[in-house]
């Protein structure tokens, strides 16, 4: 897996949920190669810290490459999101994005995630609904059989609906849900950043045939010659807060 930067810009929502301030110490999970981790840099000036891990050296050494003679308070760690290698209460808060919906134990992660925070310490996951993909298309029951065979089978598809279930059982306060729905017209992006996997898995599982694979394909591809193609992404931005109490967390 691989995460690509973005422009810094594009993390500003997020954070301003978030509310960095100067001097804190903040953790990303699943961080890729360290986008996140730059751009929050400058907010925690050189009191504060960033730390980034990744379950992948390669994508932790790429975080490293990439940030080379940066003068930033950051750092860079090879770790499981299912035991983060931090003593309890470390952080002011905790980040992670794109990583809960291809995680084993979700569940386990948020819990690491929710030991190493302060006491106070915040949290942001903005976790995709893959049940909640709306996609414009001739077959409807093919696009049914689709969007289900992504969340049942290619990911954590109900992630979304679920963390603030499990933010509630591990204690956190504060819990509040933002909805955002991201609306592509480009079929052919989504294709090479999604769908193009996803459908080949659902043929090899039986889901979906060749044949309906290619209608399905065909009528997207002619959506988009017309300018009619229309496709979205549900995410729901979870944010939450730790109790300001010394309670062992489960």
């Amino acid at each position: 897996r691989g995460k690509s930067d973005r422009d810094p810009k594009q993390y500003k929502p997020i954070f301003d949920l978030r509310a960095v301030q100067e001097g804190e110490t903040i953790l990303e999970v699943g961080g890729g190669t360290g986008g996140a981790v730059r751009a929050l840099a400058p907010q925690v000036g050189q009191r504060g810290q960033v730390i980034g891990i990744d379950a992948s050296a390669t994508m932790i050494a790429e975080a490293e490459r990439r940030s080379a003679g940066l003068t930033l308070p950051i750092e860079y760690r090879v770790a499981d999101a299912h035991a983060l290698p931090f003593a309890d209460n470390s952080f002011d808060g905790c980040y992670a994005d794109g990583v809960f919906e291809i995680l084993p134990d979700p569940r386990r992660a948020l819990a690491e995630m929710v030991r190493v925070l302060r006491p106070g310490g915040r949290l942001v996951i903005p976790a995709p609904d893959a049940d909640g993909s709306v996609i414009d298309a001739a077959d409807r029951a093919v696009t049914r059989r689709f969007i289900h065979f992504m969340s049942d089978y290619e990911s954590n598809g109900w992630i979304g609906r679920q963390l603030p279930c499990y933010a509630l059982e591990l204690g956190l306060e504060e819990i509040n849900v933002v909805p955002m729905t991201g609306i592509f017209s480009d079929f052919a992006f989504a294709y090479k950043l999604w769908f193009r996997d996803s459908l080949a898995h659902a043929q090899a599982a039986g889901v979906l045939s060749a044949a309906e694979v290619t209608a399905w394909v065909a009528d997207q591809e002619a959506r988009q010659r017309a300018g009619r193609c229309f496709l979205t992404w549900a995410v729901f931005i979870l944010y939450a807060c730790k109790p300001e109490t010394d309670r062992v967390f489960p």
